[in-house]
């Protein structure tokens, strides 16, 4: 075999990928994002890898080409049914306190916060 891309030299839409990724990357990086790339080509056709290339232009890297060809498998969907009735039950109008028999000496809100006002035992400045 010649070379990755059926000759010696890659083809004029390989070097244009590769200078892509050097203008966003440094040089270490390009070369592995490029190899990356070419490594797909291992598993998918080179056509497919091209079309792909040119689909995304300027915004190609191996994590978007990886993100094509290679899907995340562990999305799982599921259809969950609550069933809160057990908890309503338990809220129900004979278990539900009403804030006065709790501690009638503690006020809440805006009137609670009125009345420290009122009496100087709010928080100072």
């Amino acid at each position: 075999m010649a070379g990755a891309l059926g000759g010696d030299v890659p083809s004029a839409r390989w070097r244009r990928l590769y200078d892509r990724l050097k203008e966003r990357h440094s040089s270490g990086r390009a070369e592995r994002e490029y190899l990356g790339i070419l490594a797909l080509g291992l598993q998918e056709r080179l056509e497919s890898l091209e079309a792909v290339i040119e689909e995304l232009g300027a915004q190609v890297s191996l994590d978007t080409m990886r993100r094509h060809f290679c899907p995340p498998n562990n999305i799982v969907e599921m259809k969950l049914e609550v069933n809160l009735s057990v908890y309503d039950e338990l809220l129900g109008p004979d278990r539900i306190h009403s804030t006065d028999t709790i501690r009638p000496d503690v006020q809440v809100g805006a009137a609670a916060l009125g009345s420290q006002a009122a009496n100087g035992t709010g928080v100072s400045d």
